[in-house]
């Protein structure tokens, strides 16, 4: 990679597997250790994210993607801007959506009021889908402090998928200690 040899090609699969790796290498911490290779490595994934936004600007993992390197920047402006984009080009896309969650809860304060309902529109919309709902029930258990923000937006939510979670709680919570 610090050769720039990995390029985009033209299709969103490429996209994703281009940056799926740039984001994996910025992540190993033996890149810090290489003098000079990290800020070489994030270089290339920004003109790779750029080129791939222009084959495919309302990719949202793209989008996800710019908003990942932004924090590598410290671009705190433009991780906003950046998931913002990521959520209004995919908002029922899932698998981005968890991402999305983690990046918004690394920077939750700093947060607007209106960043802050954006997160909680997305932890709804996870909320009800079947996977989304799992790693929610999951997290409540293991983030104490996460359990009183989730539930004032379950509670938001019609009785069934109320139930859903809570019987997600139950099913976790077995998993966790099959003998409780």
């Amino acid at each position: 990679m610090q050769d720039g040899k990995s390029r985009v090609g033209l299709s969103t699969d490429s996209h994703k597997r281009v940056l799926e790796n740039c984001i994996n290498t910025l992540s190993d911490p033996e890149i810090w250790a290489e003098d000079g290779a990290r800020e070489v490595i994030l270089s290339h994934c920004e003109e790779q994210a750029d080129r791939a936004l222009a084959y495919a600007p309302s990719d949202s993992f793209i989008w996800w993607a710019k908003a990942r390197l932004a924090v590598e920047r410290s671009d705190i402006q433009t991780v906003f801007n950046d998931l913002e984009r990521s959520r209004q080009t995919g908002p029922y896309e899932l698998w981005i959506g968890l991402r999305r969650l983690q990046i918004s809860e690394q920077l939750e304060i700093l947060q607007t009021d209106e960043q802050r309902a954006q997160q909680d529109a997305e932890l709804l919309a996870l909320a009800q889908s079947a996977r989304g709902v799992q790693q929610l029930a999951s997290r409540y258990l293991s983030d104490e402090p996460f359990r009183d923000r989730i539930v004032s937006l379950i509670e938001t939510l019609p009785p069934r998928e109320q139930r859903r979670f809570l019987n997600n709680v139950r099913a976790a919570t077995l998993a966790q200690d099959p003998a409780g």
